[in-house]
């Protein structure tokens, strides 16, 4: 349907011709929750862009408080508890994202980097596999290398050596490729 600024930029419209009732009815096609939702879930994205985690953190803490079955908002504090050491609440943030979401591409690649930093190989790998299956022929170079840390945590130095590759043939100025890839020749 409509999206929350579709709703909005009507009601203003609606505003400034004088139209009152009709304003109204779009303000209530948003509902609160929801306009609070998508405030917390971009301020969440800029404190991010900025470096503020935990400040990113608590507006996603504030999304499920007021969406207990937004699953964005648990994929994306997910990833943020990985970036933060809490693997732990990561993976359990992500199989709520899982559960409520239905089956995303960022989920399993948060999930498979999730089970990476806590050495459950064959588990990232099984996500990382998916999430390429998923995405087709756009696999984006950070995800090859992920993959190939996985395959080559598991023993598979050649197939490590063709992810690298891949994602070298994408992002050919990421020297950390080449370094991986060298290790797993």
């Amino acid at each position: 349907g409509p999206s929350v600024a579709l709703y909005l930029c009507s009601a203003e419209i609606k505003v400034r011709r004088r139209e009152w009732a009709g304003a109204l009815s779009e303000l209530y096609r948003v509902g609160e929750t929801e306009w609070q939702t998508r405030f917390y879930h971009l301020r969440a994205e800029a404190r991010l862009g900025l470096g503020e985690d935990a400040g990113a953190l608590i507006d996603l803490d504030r999304v499920i408080e007021l969406a207990p079955t937004d699953a964005i908002a648990f994929e994306r504090r997910a990833w943020l508890k990985g970036k933060r050491n809490d693997v732990d609440g990561g993976l359990a943030d992500v199989e709520k994202a899982l559960a409520l979401g239905g089956e995303r591409i960022a989920s399993f690649v948060t999930r498979g980097n999730l089970f990476l930093h806590k050495d459950e190989c064959a588990r990232a790998l099984d996500d990382f596999d998916r999430a390429v299956k998923m995405i087709g022929e756009k696999v984006p170079p950070a995800l090859f290398a992920s993959r190939a840390s996985a395959k080559s945590s598991l023993g598979d130095y050649h197939g490590a050596e063709l992810d690298y590759s891949a994602a070298l043939r994408l992002d050919p100025e990421n020297g950390e490729f080449y370094f991986y890839r060298a290790r797993s020749e």
